[in-house]
């Protein structure tokens, strides 16, 4: 077809399907963890954290961790362990 253009770009696509994609692109504090939600941390370093705003949620001592809360489900997690959570879910 004549009607078709190419343009050539680098955009950074990365897969968001999995925890390790999620932490990768985003923003992080001054020890490199993810956080969203009303969070408190001590001592923790790398992790993802993410629950509802509306809960306070304290973190002392953890290490590349996933804690993350949705619906009626607590996920704790290492970051390196994220696969094998679907034998569980």
């Amino acid at each position: 077809a004549q009607n078709v253009h190419v343009v050539l770009s680098d955009i950074g696509w990365s897969d968001l399907g999995t925890w390790k994609s999620l932490y990768e692109v985003s923003e992080k504090d001054e020890n490199d963890n993810v956080i969203d939600g009303h969070i408190v941390t001590h001592n923790t370093t790398g992790s993802i954290i993410k629950t509802p705003k509306e809960r306070l949620v304290v973190v002392e001592g953890l290490s590349d961790y996933i804690v993350a809360e949705f619906d009626n489900v607590l996920l704790i997690c290492p970051k390196d362990k994220e696969q094998k959570v679907k034998e569980f879910v």
